[in-house]
């Protein structure tokens, strides 16, 4: 069956709002339940996964246990991860209400973007993002066709400025909260905890370990 989207454009608002569910926001988690597309939906709220193919307390398994996808990196501009090769990546916002959305409780609430896995699963989205952020994945192909539960979500910090400065070799102006690029000194790189600086001759000496 189709929930949500039914055309491949998830900015139509085809979606449907699931949320406040005593359990969770879609269970397809019966053997026979397979080919279930879910897609371009808000989940918000439920007392359960938002969607759950596989059922922890029965061992029930549906949408034959489309394996959910994993998000393996995120910055303020760059999220990416793994997924079934060429499988469609849809991501969301969670749940504002489940800050750092525990896994048993995650939800996917505001949509963003979808990208496309390649042939050997990876995904890559650039683009702004912020919030706690989760994945789901759909299968190739023409609906209907198994979509995943939602992924373990990555929680995104609020970046420090001076996020990136090097202050072993450059210095950190925490007034204007900027990274000053400090003109090389001769010992830059000279760990001075095993080695010693020549000033004399401007030469890093590398001193022979001891006990």
């Amino acid at each position: 069956c189709l929930i949500g989207d039914t055309d491949g454009d998830l900015t139509d608002d085809e979606g449907n709002f699931i949320g406040s569910n005593n359990g969770p926001g879609i269970n397809f988690s019966d053997g026979s339940s397979t080919n279930n597309t879910i897609r371009g939906n808000s989940f918000f709220g439920n007392n359960g996964e938002g969607i759950e193919n596989v059922d922890p307390s029965d061992g029930g398994q549906g949408n034959n246990t489309f394996p959910k996808p994993e998000i393996t990196y995120y910055s303020c501009d760059i999220l990416s991860g793994t997924a079934e090769p060429n499988s469609l990546i849809d991501i969301y916002q969670g749940d504002a209400n489940f800050h750092a959305c525990p896994d048993a409780l995650v939800q996917g609430e505001t949509y963003i973007a979808t990208v496309t896995a390649d042939g050997t699963g990876d995904w890559s989205y650039a683009g702004p993002i912020s919030g706690d952020i989760t994945v789901n994945a759909t299968e190739s192909g023409d609906y209907p066709v198994n979509s995943s539960e939602f992924s373990e979500c990555a929680v995104f910090q609020d970046p420090d400025c001076n996020d990136g400065c090097d202050e072993t070799i450059d210095s950190f102006d925490d007034v204007n909260c900027m990274c000053i690029n400090d003109e090389p000194d001769p010992d830059d790189g000279c760990i001075l905890t095993t080695d010693t600086f020549d000033s004399e001759n401007c030469m890093i000496v590398n001193e022979p370990p001891t006990c």
